[in-house]
């Protein structure tokens, strides 16, 4: 396998387990947030499966759209930085996407404790 190919395996490799990790700590932890938002266990939990199931489609189209964008390592050192790169904008992504929906959540919640 060539350099290039291996930067890509290398690349989904890591985007998916940063992905599903992420994932899963989210939808671990965020019920209580959710609960106090909604005030509703049914809608607290359809929530969070449903902010699960965007963020990973979300960031699995990140991924496959930006799998083409960009040049290729030519030698192992480029390779590597061109993968931290990589890996470092879809960890970025990930990280503003949840605060737009922790800034979201916490409009709610402020909305339904002024009623």
């Amino acid at each position: 396998m060539d350099l290039a190919a291996t930067n890509h395996v290398l690349y989904l490799v890591c985007s998916a387990a940063f992905t599903i990790f992420t994932g899963q700590s989210l939808f671990a932890n965020g019920r209580p947030f959710l609960m106090e938002c909604f005030r509703n266990a049914k809608a607290a939990d359809a929530t969070n499966r449903l902010f699960l199931i965007g963020f990973y489609l979300l960031n699995t189209a990140f991924v496959c759209i930006t799998l083409r964008f960009g040049e290729t390592g030519t030698t192992a050192v480029a390779t590597i930085e061109l993968l931290s790169t990589r890996v470092g904008v879809v960890v970025l992504t990930m990280g503003i996407m949840h605060f737009n929906n922790l800034y979201w959540c916490n409009r709610i919640r402020n909305a339904l404790l002024t009623r």
